[in-house]
Order: C-alpha cells, then sequence, then structure tokens
C-alpha cells in the first residue's frame, strides 16, 4: 500500500520526471517495462562478488543490509535473477533519447 506507493514515488517516479526521462519512472503502457523485484526482511552481507557493474566498488560493501535485489528487468527482459538473459542488455538513457525511444 502507503509504503510501496512512497518508495516508488521517491526511487522512480519522481528522478524520471525531475530529469525529463518520459519513458521511464512508471508502469503504464508505453512506458519501458524497467523494474528491480526487491525481498526485504532477510539480513546479508554486501561482497564485491555480489555487485553488477564494471567498477565494484561501493562505500557498502561488508555491510550488513536488510534488502535485495532479487530481478532486474529492462525493458520487459529480466538481466539479473531467475530466467536473466544470458548478458545484461541496455543503453544509456539521456533526455532526449528517453523521450523518442
Amino acid at each position: 500500500g502507503g509504503d510501496a506507493a512512497r518508495v516508488a514515488e521517491a526511487m522512480a517516479a519522481a528522478p524520471a520526471r525531475r530529469l525529463g526521462l518520459e519513458r521511464k519512472g512508471g508502469l503504464r503502457p508505453g512506458l519501458d517495462a524497467d523494474l528491480s523485484l526487491v525481498r526485504p526482511g532477510r539480513p546479508w552481507t554486501l561482497l564485491e562478488g555480489d555487485l553488477r557493474y564494471r567498477h565494484r566498488v561501493s562505500p557498502y560493501l561488508g555491510m550488513s543490509l536488510t534488502a535485495r535485489v532479487e530481478r532486474t528487468i529492462l525493458r520487459g527482459v529480466t538481466v539479473h535473477g531467475p530466467g536473466a538473459a544470458e548478458a545484461p542488455r541496455g543503453r544509456l538513457v539521456t533526455r532526449a533519447r528517453a523521450a523518442v525511444a
């Protein structure tokens, strides 16, 4: 309910509006289907191998966290988690590109 709506607004809708990314930030027909499915309430420790970007540096390494991204979906395709595509795919999103892509 309310908590999920506030998180979605703060982490998706508001940043998309602020950056002018018209196809991002919500779940409606015509928008990109970009989602992260998060499992709360399962403590775990972040290790370097858990990072899914080129430069595996984070101020959170070694910290105990209480939520974890279980699956990431970009434009309707699972790129992380069960059933993930062989290699993550994506492209740089700029304001101009997001409006016309």
